[in-house]
Protein backbone atom coordinates (compact mmCIF):
# COMPACT_ATOMS: atom_id res chain seq x y z
CA UNK A 1 0.00 0.00 0.00
CA UNK A 2 1.42 3.38 -1.01
CA UNK A 3 1.98 6.16 1.51
CA UNK A 4 -0.73 8.23 -0.17
CA UNK A 5 -3.24 5.39 0.11
CA UNK A 6 -2.31 4.90 3.75
CA UNK A 7 -2.80 8.60 4.45
CA UNK A 8 -6.11 8.61 2.60
CA UNK A 9 -7.43 5.68 4.62
CA UNK A 10 -6.35 7.34 7.87
CA UNK A 11 -7.96 10.62 6.84
CA UNK A 12 -11.21 8.89 5.93
CA UNK A 13 -11.28 7.01 9.21
CA UNK A 14 -10.57 10.02 11.40
CA UNK A 15 -12.85 12.35 9.47
CA UNK A 16 -15.72 9.88 9.70
CA UNK A 17 -15.25 9.48 13.46
CA UNK A 18 -15.05 13.25 13.96
CA UNK A 19 -18.20 13.60 11.86
CA UNK A 20 -20.05 11.23 14.18
CA UNK A 21 -18.75 13.14 17.20
CA UNK A 22 -19.75 16.54 15.86
CA UNK A 23 -23.15 15.36 14.74
CA UNK A 24 -23.90 13.77 18.09
CA UNK A 25 -22.67 16.85 19.91
CA UNK A 26 -25.12 19.16 18.17
CA UNK A 27 -27.92 16.73 17.40
CA UNK A 28 -29.80 17.58 20.57
CA UNK A 29 -31.33 20.68 18.96
CA UNK A 30 -33.00 18.55 16.30
CA UNK A 31 -33.97 15.68 18.55
CA UNK A 32 -35.74 18.12 20.83
CA UNK A 33 -37.50 20.10 18.08
CA UNK A 34 -40.87 18.31 18.50
CA UNK A 35 -40.62 18.94 22.24
CA UNK A 36 -39.52 22.57 21.90
CA UNK A 37 -42.29 23.38 19.43
CA UNK A 38 -44.84 21.83 21.79
CA UNK A 39 -43.68 23.32 25.08
CA UNK A 40 -42.38 26.63 23.71
CA UNK A 41 -44.04 29.36 21.66
CA UNK A 42 -42.25 30.93 18.68
CA UNK A 43 -41.55 33.91 20.97
CA UNK A 44 -39.92 31.62 23.57
CA UNK A 45 -37.83 30.08 20.82
CA UNK A 46 -36.87 33.58 19.76
CA UNK A 47 -35.72 34.38 23.30
CA UNK A 48 -33.38 31.37 23.20
CA UNK A 49 -31.99 32.54 19.87
CA UNK A 50 -31.33 36.07 21.13
CA UNK A 51 -29.74 34.83 24.32
CA UNK A 52 -27.45 32.49 22.43
CA UNK A 53 -26.43 35.25 20.05
CA UNK A 54 -25.77 37.84 22.74
CA UNK A 55 -23.72 35.54 24.96
CA UNK A 56 -21.74 34.24 21.98
CA UNK A 57 -21.01 37.80 20.89
CA UNK A 58 -19.74 38.74 24.34
CA UNK A 59 -17.69 35.56 24.42
CA UNK A 60 -16.19 36.47 21.06
CA UNK A 61 -15.40 40.04 22.10
CA UNK A 62 -13.93 39.37 25.52
CA UNK A 63 -13.09 35.69 25.65
CA UNK A 64 -9.59 34.44 24.83
CA UNK A 65 -10.18 31.72 22.22
CA UNK A 66 -6.83 30.22 21.25
CA UNK A 67 -8.18 27.05 19.63
CA UNK A 68 -6.78 27.87 16.16
CA UNK A 69 -3.36 28.67 17.62
CA UNK A 70 -3.06 25.41 19.57
CA UNK A 71 -2.34 23.03 16.62
CA UNK A 72 0.08 25.47 14.98
CA UNK A 73 2.19 26.13 18.08
CA UNK A 74 1.92 22.56 19.36
CA UNK A 75 3.54 21.04 16.27
CA UNK A 76 6.16 23.78 16.07
CA UNK A 77 7.67 22.70 19.39
CA UNK A 78 10.61 20.27 19.44
CA UNK A 79 10.03 18.62 22.82
CA UNK A 80 6.97 17.07 24.42
CA UNK A 81 7.44 19.31 27.45
CA UNK A 82 7.15 22.41 25.29
CA UNK A 83 4.20 20.93 23.43
CA UNK A 84 2.41 20.31 26.72
CA UNK A 85 3.08 23.92 27.68
CA UNK A 86 1.12 25.05 24.62
CA UNK A 87 -1.94 23.16 25.84
CA UNK A 88 -1.82 24.25 29.47
CA UNK A 89 -0.98 27.87 28.61
CA UNK A 90 -3.91 28.11 26.20
CA UNK A 91 -6.33 26.66 28.75
CA UNK A 92 -5.09 28.93 31.54
CA UNK A 93 -5.37 32.09 29.42
CA UNK A 94 -8.81 31.11 28.16
CA UNK A 95 -10.09 30.07 31.57
CA UNK A 96 -8.86 33.18 33.33
CA UNK A 97 -10.24 35.74 30.90
CA UNK A 98 -13.50 33.88 30.35
CA UNK A 99 -14.08 33.63 34.11
CA UNK A 100 -13.67 37.38 34.46
CA UNK A 101 -16.10 38.08 31.61
CA UNK A 102 -18.65 35.62 32.98
CA UNK A 103 -18.60 37.36 36.35
CA UNK A 104 -19.03 40.82 34.80
CA UNK A 105 -21.97 39.75 32.65
CA UNK A 106 -23.65 37.94 35.52
CA UNK A 107 -23.46 41.05 37.73
CA UNK A 108 -24.90 43.25 34.96
CA UNK A 109 -27.57 40.78 33.79
CA UNK A 110 -30.45 43.16 34.53
CA UNK A 111 -29.08 46.01 32.43
CA UNK A 112 -28.04 43.59 29.69
CA UNK A 113 -31.54 42.10 29.52
CA UNK A 114 -33.02 45.59 29.20
CA UNK A 115 -30.74 46.35 26.24
CA UNK A 116 -31.42 43.02 24.55
CA UNK A 117 -35.16 42.57 25.09
CA UNK A 118 -36.36 46.01 26.16
CA UNK A 119 -37.34 44.50 29.52
CA UNK A 120 -35.60 42.86 32.48
CA UNK A 121 -38.04 39.94 32.41
CA UNK A 122 -35.32 37.59 31.11
CA UNK A 123 -32.52 38.80 33.41
CA UNK A 124 -32.40 35.55 35.40
CA UNK A 125 -32.20 33.42 32.26
CA UNK A 126 -29.48 35.67 30.85
CA UNK A 127 -27.59 35.25 34.12
CA UNK A 128 -27.65 31.49 33.62
CA UNK A 129 -26.65 31.67 29.97
CA UNK A 130 -23.62 33.83 30.70
CA UNK A 131 -21.85 30.86 32.31
CA UNK A 132 -21.61 29.32 28.84
CA UNK A 133 -18.87 31.89 28.11
CA UNK A 134 -16.51 29.97 30.36
CA UNK A 135 -17.96 26.51 29.83
CA UNK A 136 -17.94 26.57 26.03
CA UNK A 137 -14.43 28.01 25.84
CA UNK A 138 -12.90 25.31 28.05
CA UNK A 139 -14.87 22.52 26.41
CA UNK A 140 -14.02 23.51 22.83
CA UNK A 141 -10.30 23.91 23.50
CA UNK A 142 -10.13 20.62 25.37
CA UNK A 143 -11.74 18.95 22.35
CA UNK A 144 -9.04 20.50 20.14
CA UNK A 145 -6.50 18.85 22.42
CA UNK A 146 -8.15 15.46 21.83
CA UNK A 147 -7.86 16.09 18.11
CA UNK A 148 -4.18 17.04 18.39
CA UNK A 149 -3.53 13.87 20.39
CA UNK A 150 -5.21 11.75 17.74
CA UNK A 151 -7.99 10.44 19.98
CA UNK A 152 -11.03 10.42 17.68
CA UNK A 153 -12.70 7.48 19.42
CA UNK A 154 -12.55 9.23 22.78
CA UNK A 155 -13.81 12.38 21.04
CA UNK A 156 -16.92 10.65 19.71
CA UNK A 157 -17.54 8.75 22.95
CA UNK A 158 -17.57 11.95 24.96
CA UNK A 159 -19.95 13.62 22.53
CA UNK A 160 -22.33 10.66 22.48
CA UNK A 161 -22.46 10.60 26.26
CA UNK A 162 -23.05 14.35 26.29
CA UNK A 163 -25.90 13.92 23.82
CA UNK A 164 -27.60 11.42 26.12
CA UNK A 165 -27.04 13.69 29.13
CA UNK A 166 -28.47 16.77 27.40
CA UNK A 167 -31.48 14.78 26.23
CA UNK A 168 -32.20 13.53 29.75
CA UNK A 169 -31.79 17.01 31.26
CA UNK A 170 -34.05 18.58 28.62
CA UNK A 171 -36.78 16.02 29.21
CA UNK A 172 -36.60 16.58 32.96
CA UNK A 173 -36.50 20.40 33.00
CA UNK A 174 -38.60 21.23 29.92
CA UNK A 175 -41.12 18.37 29.71
CA UNK A 176 -41.45 17.11 33.28
CA UNK A 177 -40.97 20.36 35.23
CA UNK A 178 -42.27 22.55 32.36
CA UNK A 179 -39.82 25.34 33.12
CA UNK A 180 -39.76 26.57 29.50
CA UNK A 181 -36.90 28.89 28.61
CA UNK A 182 -35.45 28.64 32.11
CA UNK A 183 -35.45 24.86 31.85
CA UNK A 184 -33.51 24.97 28.58
CA UNK A 185 -30.95 27.32 30.14
CA UNK A 186 -30.44 25.10 33.20
CA UNK A 187 -30.24 21.96 31.06
CA UNK A 188 -27.68 23.44 28.68
CA UNK A 189 -25.42 24.90 31.36
CA UNK A 190 -25.57 21.78 33.55
CA UNK A 191 -24.72 19.26 30.84
CA UNK A 192 -22.03 21.40 29.20
CA UNK A 193 -20.56 22.33 32.59
CA UNK A 194 -20.08 18.69 33.57
CA UNK A 195 -18.16 17.88 30.41
CA UNK A 196 -16.17 21.12 30.39
CA UNK A 197 -14.86 20.35 33.88
CA UNK A 198 -14.07 16.72 33.05
CA UNK A 199 -12.33 17.58 29.79
CA UNK A 200 -10.28 20.37 31.36
CA UNK A 201 -9.12 18.07 34.16
CA UNK A 202 -8.22 15.41 31.59
CA UNK A 203 -6.20 17.93 29.57
CA UNK A 204 -4.30 19.26 32.58
CA UNK A 205 -3.58 15.76 33.87
CA UNK A 206 -2.08 14.70 30.53
CA UNK A 207 -0.32 17.96 29.66
CA UNK A 208 0.51 19.19 33.14
CA UNK A 209 0.11 22.69 34.50
CA UNK A 210 2.67 25.10 33.13
CA UNK A 211 2.24 28.71 32.10
CA UNK A 212 4.69 30.12 29.55
CA UNK A 213 4.42 33.94 29.33
CA UNK A 214 6.34 34.38 26.04
CA UNK A 215 4.38 31.54 24.48
CA UNK A 216 1.07 33.03 25.64
CA UNK A 217 2.02 36.33 24.08
CA UNK A 218 2.91 34.72 20.73
CA UNK A 219 -0.31 32.74 20.68
CA UNK A 220 -2.37 35.84 21.40
CA UNK A 221 -0.53 37.86 18.73
CA UNK A 222 -1.24 35.08 16.21
CA UNK A 223 -4.86 34.67 17.28
CA UNK A 224 -6.07 38.21 17.80
CA UNK A 225 -6.83 38.95 14.11
CA UNK A 226 -8.76 35.67 13.88
CA UNK A 227 -10.32 36.40 17.25
CA UNK A 228 -11.54 39.80 16.11
CA UNK A 229 -12.62 38.34 12.75
CA UNK A 230 -14.65 35.77 14.66
CA UNK A 231 -16.54 38.57 16.37
CA UNK A 232 -17.43 40.10 13.03
CA UNK A 233 -18.34 36.66 11.65
CA UNK A 234 -20.68 36.02 14.56
CA UNK A 235 -22.30 39.41 14.03
CA UNK A 236 -22.74 38.71 10.33
CA UNK A 237 -24.38 35.33 10.90
CA UNK A 238 -26.41 36.04 14.03
CA UNK A 239 -27.24 39.73 14.36
CA UNK A 240 -30.26 39.28 12.13
CA UNK A 241 -32.12 37.97 15.18
CA UNK A 242 -31.72 41.31 16.91
CA UNK A 243 -32.90 43.31 13.89
CA UNK A 244 -35.90 40.99 13.52
CA UNK A 245 -36.78 41.65 17.16
CA UNK A 246 -36.58 45.41 16.57
CA UNK A 247 -38.43 45.57 13.24
CA UNK A 248 -40.79 42.62 13.64
CA UNK A 249 -41.39 40.44 16.73
CA UNK A 250 -39.95 37.78 19.02
CA UNK A 251 -42.21 35.27 17.25
CA UNK A 252 -40.45 36.02 13.96
CA UNK A 253 -37.12 35.63 15.75
CA UNK A 254 -38.32 32.15 16.72
CA UNK A 255 -39.14 31.31 13.10
CA UNK A 256 -35.73 32.54 11.98
CA UNK A 257 -34.10 30.50 14.74
CA UNK A 258 -35.88 27.36 13.57
CA UNK A 259 -34.84 28.04 9.95
CA UNK A 260 -31.25 28.56 11.12
CA UNK A 261 -31.34 25.13 12.78
CA UNK A 262 -31.92 23.59 9.36
CA UNK A 263 -29.28 25.78 7.75
CA UNK A 264 -26.84 24.63 10.43
CA UNK A 265 -27.13 21.04 9.20
CA UNK A 266 -24.80 21.94 6.35
CA UNK A 267 -22.02 22.92 8.72
CA UNK A 268 -22.76 19.97 10.96
CA UNK A 269 -22.69 17.24 8.31
CA UNK A 270 -20.07 18.53 5.89
CA UNK A 271 -18.04 21.55 7.01
CA UNK A 272 -17.17 20.55 10.56
CA UNK A 273 -16.04 16.97 9.84
CA UNK A 274 -14.05 18.30 6.92
CA UNK A 275 -12.38 21.09 8.86
CA UNK A 276 -11.62 18.92 11.91
CA UNK A 277 -8.85 17.26 9.96
CA UNK A 278 -8.26 19.55 6.99
CA UNK A 279 -7.44 22.55 9.19
CA UNK A 280 -4.19 20.84 10.19
CA UNK A 281 -3.49 18.68 7.11
CA UNK A 282 -3.75 21.57 4.66
CA UNK A 283 -0.42 22.92 5.94
CA UNK A 284 1.20 19.62 4.95
CA UNK A 285 -0.32 19.70 1.47
CA UNK A 286 0.88 23.28 1.01
CA UNK A 287 4.46 22.00 1.05
CA UNK A 288 3.87 19.66 -1.90
CA UNK A 289 4.93 20.55 -5.42
CA UNK A 290 1.41 20.11 -6.80
CA UNK A 291 -0.25 22.04 -3.97
CA UNK A 292 -2.37 24.30 -6.18
CA UNK A 293 -3.77 21.28 -8.05
CA UNK A 294 -4.66 19.61 -4.76
CA UNK A 295 -6.35 22.70 -3.31
CA UNK A 296 -8.29 23.32 -6.53
CA UNK A 297 -9.58 19.75 -6.67
CA UNK A 298 -10.51 19.68 -3.02
CA UNK A 299 -12.38 22.97 -3.39
CA UNK A 300 -14.47 21.78 -6.32
CA UNK A 301 -15.59 18.53 -4.75
CA UNK A 302 -16.08 20.23 -1.37
CA UNK A 303 -18.33 22.82 -3.04
CA UNK A 304 -20.32 20.02 -4.70
CA UNK A 305 -20.80 18.17 -1.43
CA UNK A 306 -21.97 21.38 0.18
CA UNK A 307 -24.36 22.05 -2.70
CA UNK A 308 -25.83 18.53 -2.53
CA UNK A 309 -26.44 18.93 1.19
CA UNK A 310 -27.79 22.49 0.92
CA UNK A 311 -30.21 21.36 -1.79
CA UNK A 312 -31.51 18.50 0.34
CA UNK A 313 -31.96 20.83 3.32
CA UNK A 314 -33.79 23.43 1.25
CA UNK A 315 -36.11 20.96 -0.47
CA UNK A 316 -37.06 18.86 2.53
CA UNK A 317 -37.16 21.47 5.29
CA UNK A 318 -40.82 22.30 4.59
CA UNK A 319 -42.19 18.73 4.94
CA UNK A 320 -39.97 18.12 7.96
CA UNK A 321 -41.27 21.27 9.68
CA UNK A 322 -44.84 20.26 8.86
CA UNK A 323 -44.24 16.86 10.48
CA UNK A 324 -42.23 17.94 13.52
CA UNK A 325 -43.65 21.33 14.51
CA UNK A 326 -46.98 22.96 15.19
CA UNK A 327 -48.73 25.17 12.62
CA UNK A 328 -47.38 28.37 14.18
CA UNK A 329 -43.84 27.26 13.18
CA UNK A 330 -44.60 26.16 9.59
CA UNK A 331 -43.60 29.41 7.88
CA UNK A 332 -40.01 28.98 9.06
CA UNK A 333 -39.18 26.96 5.92
CA UNK A 334 -39.37 30.13 3.80
CA UNK A 335 -36.01 31.34 5.10
CA UNK A 336 -34.22 27.97 4.94
CA UNK A 337 -32.95 28.11 1.30
CA UNK A 338 -31.37 31.52 1.83
CA UNK A 339 -29.75 30.50 5.11
CA UNK A 340 -28.50 27.18 3.69
CA UNK A 341 -26.95 28.90 0.69
CA UNK A 342 -25.41 31.52 2.98
CA UNK A 343 -23.81 28.73 5.02
CA UNK A 344 -22.45 27.16 1.83
CA UNK A 345 -20.81 30.39 0.68
CA UNK A 346 -19.45 31.00 4.18
CA UNK A 347 -17.78 27.57 4.17
CA UNK A 348 -16.11 28.34 0.84
CA UNK A 349 -14.88 31.66 2.19
CA UNK A 350 -13.30 29.85 5.13
CA UNK A 351 -11.59 27.53 2.67
CA UNK A 352 -10.06 30.43 0.75
CA UNK A 353 -8.87 32.04 3.99
CA UNK A 354 -6.02 29.52 4.10
CA UNK A 355 -4.04 31.76 1.76
CA UNK A 356 -4.01 34.42 4.48
CA UNK A 357 -3.23 31.94 7.26
CA UNK A 358 -0.28 30.26 5.56
CA UNK A 359 1.31 33.58 4.63
CA UNK A 360 0.70 35.11 8.08
CA UNK A 361 -1.58 37.84 6.69
CA UNK A 362 -4.39 37.14 9.16
CA UNK A 363 -5.16 40.85 9.54
CA UNK A 364 -6.71 40.72 6.06
CA UNK A 365 -9.32 38.29 7.36
CA UNK A 366 -10.24 40.72 10.11
CA UNK A 367 -10.52 43.68 7.73
CA UNK A 368 -12.75 41.75 5.37
CA UNK A 369 -15.08 40.50 8.07
CA UNK A 370 -15.57 43.99 9.46
CA UNK A 371 -16.23 45.37 5.99
CA UNK A 372 -18.83 42.62 5.56
CA UNK A 373 -20.31 43.48 8.96
CA UNK A 374 -20.84 47.06 7.80
CA UNK A 375 -22.41 45.83 4.55
CA UNK A 376 -24.78 43.41 6.25
CA UNK A 377 -25.90 46.06 8.74
CA UNK A 378 -27.08 48.17 5.83
CA UNK A 379 -28.73 45.11 4.26
CA UNK A 380 -30.47 44.18 7.53
CA UNK A 381 -31.82 47.71 7.82
CA UNK A 382 -33.17 47.55 4.27
CA UNK A 383 -34.56 44.00 4.00
CA UNK A 384 -35.74 43.21 7.55
CA UNK A 385 -38.37 45.98 7.81
CA UNK A 386 -39.71 44.97 4.38
CA UNK A 387 -39.69 41.16 4.58
CA UNK A 388 -39.24 40.31 8.26
CA UNK A 389 -37.28 37.16 9.06
CA UNK A 390 -37.10 36.17 5.37
CA UNK A 391 -35.59 39.58 4.60
CA UNK A 392 -32.92 39.01 7.23
CA UNK A 393 -32.00 35.70 5.57
CA UNK A 394 -31.75 37.40 2.16
CA UNK A 395 -29.49 40.09 3.65
CA UNK A 396 -27.24 37.38 5.05
CA UNK A 397 -26.94 35.66 1.66
CA UNK A 398 -26.09 38.85 -0.23
CA UNK A 399 -23.41 39.78 2.31
CA UNK A 400 -21.85 36.29 2.26
CA UNK A 401 -21.61 36.28 -1.53
CA UNK A 402 -19.95 39.69 -1.53
CA UNK A 403 -17.49 38.59 1.11
CA UNK A 404 -16.55 35.41 -0.76
CA UNK A 405 -15.90 37.19 -4.06
CA UNK A 406 -13.67 39.77 -2.42
CA UNK A 407 -11.76 37.30 -0.25
CA UNK A 408 -11.18 34.88 -3.10
CA UNK A 409 -9.75 37.64 -5.26
CA UNK A 410 -7.40 38.86 -2.52
CA UNK A 411 -6.38 35.33 -1.51
CA UNK A 412 -5.10 34.59 -5.03
CA UNK A 413 -2.51 37.34 -4.65
CA UNK A 414 -0.91 35.52 -1.71
CA UNK A 415 -1.31 31.82 -2.59
CA UNK A 416 -3.16 31.01 -5.78
CA UNK A 417 -5.17 27.80 -5.32
CA UNK A 418 -6.27 28.10 -8.96
CA UNK A 419 -9.90 28.02 -7.88
CA UNK A 420 -12.21 28.26 -10.88
CA UNK A 421 -15.39 30.27 -10.40
CA UNK A 422 -17.17 29.04 -13.55
CA UNK A 423 -17.65 25.46 -12.26
CA UNK A 424 -18.74 26.89 -8.90
CA UNK A 425 -21.30 29.13 -10.61
CA UNK A 426 -22.60 26.11 -12.52
CA UNK A 427 -22.87 24.12 -9.28
CA UNK A 428 -24.85 26.84 -7.53
CA UNK A 429 -27.00 27.40 -10.61
CA UNK A 430 -27.95 23.72 -10.79
CA UNK A 431 -28.80 23.66 -7.08
CA UNK A 432 -30.89 26.84 -7.35
CA UNK A 433 -32.77 25.49 -10.39
CA UNK A 434 -33.48 22.28 -8.52
CA UNK A 435 -35.05 24.16 -5.63
CA UNK A 436 -37.19 26.28 -7.92
CA UNK A 437 -38.45 23.15 -9.68
CA UNK A 438 -39.01 20.93 -6.65
CA UNK A 439 -39.72 23.52 -3.99
CA UNK A 440 -41.76 26.11 -5.89
CA UNK A 441 -43.08 24.99 -9.30
CA UNK A 442 -43.93 21.36 -8.40
CA UNK A 443 -44.74 21.94 -4.73
CA UNK A 444 -47.69 19.79 -3.58
CA UNK A 445 -50.20 20.40 -0.80
CA UNK A 446 -50.42 16.68 -0.01
CA UNK A 447 -47.46 15.90 2.25
CA UNK A 448 -46.62 12.45 0.84
CA UNK A 449 -46.93 13.62 -2.79
CA UNK A 450 -44.75 16.60 -1.98
CA UNK A 451 -42.03 14.39 -0.50
CA UNK A 452 -42.17 12.14 -3.56
CA UNK A 453 -41.83 15.03 -6.00
CA UNK A 454 -38.99 16.56 -4.02
CA UNK A 455 -37.19 13.21 -3.85
CA UNK A 456 -37.41 12.72 -7.61
CA UNK A 457 -36.22 16.28 -8.20
CA UNK A 458 -33.29 15.80 -5.86
CA UNK A 459 -32.15 12.59 -7.54
CA UNK A 460 -32.24 14.12 -11.02
CA UNK A 461 -30.39 17.29 -10.12
CA UNK A 462 -27.89 15.44 -7.91
CA UNK A 463 -26.85 13.55 -11.02
CA UNK A 464 -26.31 16.84 -12.82
CA UNK A 465 -24.17 18.13 -9.94
CA UNK A 466 -22.01 15.01 -10.03
CA UNK A 467 -21.55 15.26 -13.80
CA UNK A 468 -20.64 18.93 -13.42
CA UNK A 469 -17.88 18.38 -10.89
CA UNK A 470 -16.46 15.34 -12.72
CA UNK A 471 -16.25 17.27 -16.00
CA UNK A 472 -14.73 20.34 -14.34
CA UNK A 473 -11.96 18.26 -12.77
CA UNK A 474 -11.17 16.31 -15.91
CA UNK A 475 -9.50 13.64 -13.80
CA UNK A 476 -10.16 12.46 -10.26
CA UNK A 477 -6.74 10.88 -9.77
CA UNK A 478 -5.40 13.94 -8.00
CA UNK A 479 -8.17 13.62 -5.42
CA UNK A 480 -7.39 9.99 -4.66
CA UNK A 481 -3.85 10.98 -3.78
CA UNK A 482 -4.68 14.22 -2.02
CA UNK A 483 -7.02 15.42 0.70
CA UNK A 484 -10.55 14.72 -0.50
CA UNK A 485 -10.97 11.71 1.82
CA UNK A 486 -11.22 14.33 4.55
CA UNK A 487 -14.89 14.72 3.86
CA UNK A 488 -15.50 11.18 5.07
CA UNK A 489 -17.15 8.10 3.67
CA UNK A 490 -20.00 9.80 1.90
CA UNK A 491 -21.90 7.96 -0.84
CA UNK A 492 -21.11 10.68 -3.36
CA UNK A 493 -17.41 9.91 -3.13
CA UNK A 494 -17.95 6.29 -4.13
CA UNK A 495 -19.53 7.55 -7.36
CA UNK A 496 -16.74 10.02 -8.01
CA UNK A 497 -13.86 7.64 -7.31
CA UNK A 498 -15.06 4.52 -9.09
Amino acid sequence: MSQNDSNARRLIKHSTIYAIGNISRQLIGFIMLPVYTRYLTPADYGVIGLLTFSVSLIEGVFGARLGQAMPKFYFEQDTQRDRNAVISTALIVTGGISTLMTAILFLTRGTSAELLFGTDRYAAVLGLFCFSILINALESQSLVYLQIQGLPKLFVTINLVKLATQFAFNIFFVVYLKWGVTGIAISSISSSGIFAICLSVFSFVRAGVRYDFPLARRMIVFSWPLWVAGIASLYINSAGRYYIRIFSSLADVGLYELAAKFGGILTLLIAQPFSRFWDTERFNHYRKSNNAEIFRGVFQVYATLLALTALAISLFSEPVVRIMAGPEFHDAYRAVPFIALSALVHCLTDYCNFSFLVTGKTAWITKNFFATAVLITVLYLVFTPLLGFVGASIALLVAEVGQFLYMQREARKLFDMQIQLAPLAATLGIAAAAYVVGGVILRQQNLMFDIGVKSATYLVFSGLLIVNVTRSLGSTSLLRNAALPLVGKLPILKLLFR
